[in-house]
């Protein structure tokens, strides 16, 4: 019976689902090979002769649709041996490994199908099978066997007892029911906000104390002027600032920035745990003290410095004592009024996430009060005139990494070149009158380092120019965190284009621009050094495409022929190559943007380049559908039955942070609609009609991109 079963099981998936008879194997977007599934182990290696970097390789099933994506790093970044993997029904598997340790890389594929094994030795596995599962204690072969056990025995222990009776039950019911409500009625135990920040500021103590890791913290200060101290106060921001913290335990160091909205640096504190600091304000040269700032100040200068932790906060109140605490399912809400160690601190409050107690946010309102002279001539009695206002800051955070070590770049903690420069010169002609501690401190030759926003300036400005429509142009970092944009463009007027677009972001020291002409590439190269060049003669069996017969009998309809009718075959096959080919480079242009950036990277970015971001996003998502719906309009009346099947999206987009797997089935379904295409609508070298654009399964993929790419364009 059960080999029945698996013939049958085998057919009916061979009529209702997909299974690939041929795996096409694209590199950088050309087919190169293909391999037929006709064991149950399919199996080939082959070298990879381009004359270009192996950016990516795809797997393409006969019917055009993608299985595999491996995304490729090219020596020397990359590893030398590059590895994907894909596990799909009925224990089918797609392996693909590629490998440089030879002159030209090695694309080595293996595809697995469990069902296309001979009938016999299914057999035999299954019956072994059962006999395993036969001799299998049952507390082993599921993971909750404990507790069905558990219950069988409870059920065993309660038919043996002779008075589980109606009344007894009753009773037992009753007294379990008095228990719960004396429970939930029972008064929960207060929270003490002294005890919280306490073990607030010991976890956080625990968390600064690692050695084997680097801190990214990121954080948002509002200010608000108030005329009364209350929150209630509708009052609107009269600045924004950000501020990003980067601390290792390893160096001893903790650098802290402070940027404006225009991501210009205002101020900076790098502090060593010996105590000493360098200070840096705008304005001013970068300076070092060996004070070590053991209490928070509330100035309007300084209040930046202030950290949102629980340390702080209980330094600034004084202690927990006066403190109200507030309970939320997912943290506390520490509140204090007046009294504290600041005297012109009237209110504060902060955040703890009740998961570990982190703080995430800190307000203070500060009473900042001043006396205004009013003499003889303002027409009252001369004297003061106290002037009152309120100002609050609001601390909040929109980011904490813990990255490793060894990936974060030594000159996140070291102040910026430029500032070290001017300290430098300015110790080296006033020796005598400096007011440094140190009178020769270590200067770094550290890179600067780009921030979120100056490459989101730099990926608009190259978008601008179109170069994200497949052109070799790259933007990339350093590991001290320069920003570099290079490539190889064809000709001299496109490299001026390319440069002139670049022109604000080209004189920032954080960036660094590497763009050749071919023929700038090509003078580099050393004389005598010879190219690999391959020669191959294609034979083309027909001057035809698989979609012929329906092209032909499409145009006849309309009264075509002879030469006329060829040329229109020609140039619709054209058309529609040229659409899906612009609508791939969309999709990669919306992959690339959206990967360049973390979710870190993003919650931390200003609002203003993080619209910009979204707005590149939107623009190519718009273009992308342009494109494909010109191509439905080509292929709809040649293909009515076929381009009328329905498809859907399992792709959902609440938040930026969605944006990265969208893109990515985006380029996906992009590549897999262009592979179909091509196939269907180029000369091909054998002679067949099977044309994937005829397929149901094409126009569900086709559909299915069109409305992704909605939902990208709508977020």
């Amino acid at each position: 019976m059960k080999t029945f079963e698996e013939v049958g099981r085998r057919r009916m998936r061979e009529v209702f689902e997909h299974r690939p008879s041929e795996l096409l194997f694209s590199v950088n977007g050309f087919v190169l090979s293909s391999l037929k599934v006709t064991s149950e182990r399919s199996e080939q290696t082959q070298t990879i002769n381009i004359d270009e970097k192996v950016s990516f390789v795809e797997v393409f099933s006969d019917q055009g649709v993608r299985l595999l994506f491996l995304d490729v790093e090219p020596l020397p970044d990359g590893p030398v041996l590059q590895a994907a993997r894909l596990n799909l029904s009925d224990d089918r598997k797609l392996e693909l490994n590629l490998s440089f340790s030879d002159s030209q890389p090695t694309l080595h594929a293996v595809y697995l199908d469990p069902l296309m094994r001979p009938l016999e030795s299914v057999r035999t596995e299954r019956e072994s099978e059962v006999v395993a599962a036969r001799d299998t204690p049952r507390s082993r072969q599921i993971p909750w066997a404990p507790v069905v056990n558990a219950g069988a025995r409870l059920r065993s222990a309660l038919a043996s007892i002779s008075w589980l009776r109606p009344a007894p039950v009753t009773a037992v019911v009753a007294a379990l029911l008095i228990a719960t409500l004396i429970v939930l009625r029972w008064p929960a135990q207060k929270v003490s906000a002294a005890e919280l920040l306490r073990k607030s500021a010991a976890s956080e103590e625990a968390m600064m104390a690692r050695t084997d890791q680097a801190l990214r913290r990121t954080i948002t200060l509002e200010e608000r002027v108030r005329q009364t101290a209350s929150l209630s106060d509708d009052a609107a921001v009269v600045s924004r600032r950000k501020i990003e913290i980067w601390h290792s335990a390893e160096k001893g160091t903790t650098a802290r920035r402070l940027f404006g909205d225009d991501n210009r640096l205002l101020a900076g504190e790098w502090r060593k745990s010996d105590g000493s600091r360098m200070l840096y304000q705008e304005g001013a040269r970068l300076q070092s003290a060996n004070d070590k700032r053991a209490n928070p100040s509330l100035s309007a200068e300084r209040v930046w410095l202030l950290d949102p932790s629980a340390k702080s906060f209980s330094q600034l109140i004084g202690g927990g004592a006066a403190a109200r605490v507030q309970e939320s399912p997912s943290g506390y809400l520490i509140s204090y009024e007046g009294g504290g160690s600041q005297l012109d601190l009237v209110k504060a409050s902060i955040t703890l996430s009740k998961a570990d107690l982190h703080a995430t946010a800190l307000t203070l309102v500060v009473n900042r009060q001043s006396a205004i002279n009013r003499g003889p001539q303002t027409g009252g009695a001369a004297g003061a005139v106290i002037n009152r206002q309120w100002n609050e800051y609001r601390f909040t955070e929109t980011s904490l990494e813990q990255r490793a070590l060894n990936a974060v770049a030594p000159a996140v903690f070291e102040p910026d070149p430029l500032l070290l420069a001017e300290a430098k010169n300015a110790s080296s002609s006033a020796k005598a009158e400096s007011s440094l501690s140190d009178p020769s401190p270590a200067i770094s030759s550290a890179a600067p380092i780009a921030s979120s926003e100056l490459e989101v300036e730099a990926l608009d400005r190259l978008n601008r120019v179109n170069a994200f429509q497949g052109e070799q142009l790259y933007v990339s970092r350093t590991p001290e965190g320069t920003l570099v944009v290079s490539g190889i463009v064809e000709t001299a007027e496109r490299k001026k284009e390319v440069l002139q677009s670049l022109g604000p972001v080209a004189n920032n020291p954080a960036v660094k621009i590497e763009i050749s002409t071919v023929a700038e590439a090509q003078a580099r190269i050393k004389p005598g050094s010879k190219a690999n060049v391959i020669v191959e003669d294609v034979q083309v069996a027909q001057q035809t495409v698989p979609a012929e017969a329906e092209l032909r009998n499409y145009f006849s309809g309309k009264g075509l022929s002879g030469d006329q009718l060829e040329q229109q075959i020609k140039q619709l096959s054209q058309r529609v190559i040229g659409h899906s080919t612009r609508a791939r480079s969309h999709a990669l242009a919306i992959k690339q943007i959206v990967e360049r950036f973390s979710v870190a990277d993003l919650q931390s970015m200003d609002p203003a380049a993080r619209a910009q971001w979204r707005a590149m996003i939107a623009q190519h998502a718009q273009s992308f559908r342009r494109e494909l719906e010109q191509a439905r309009q080509e292929l709809t009346p040649i293909f009515p039955d076929a381009a009328g099947a329905t498809s859907g999206v399992d792709v959902e987009i609440k938040s930026d942070e969605d944006l990265a797997p969208a893109a990515k089935r985006l380029f996906e379904l992009a590549a897999a609609n262009d592979v179909a295409l091509r196939h269907s609508f180029s000369i091909s070298n054998q002679q067949t009609t099977d044309a994937p654009v005829k397929s149901a399964q094409f126009w569900r993929s086709f559909n299915s991109a069109e409305m992704l790419a909605t939902k990208i364009s709508d977020n």
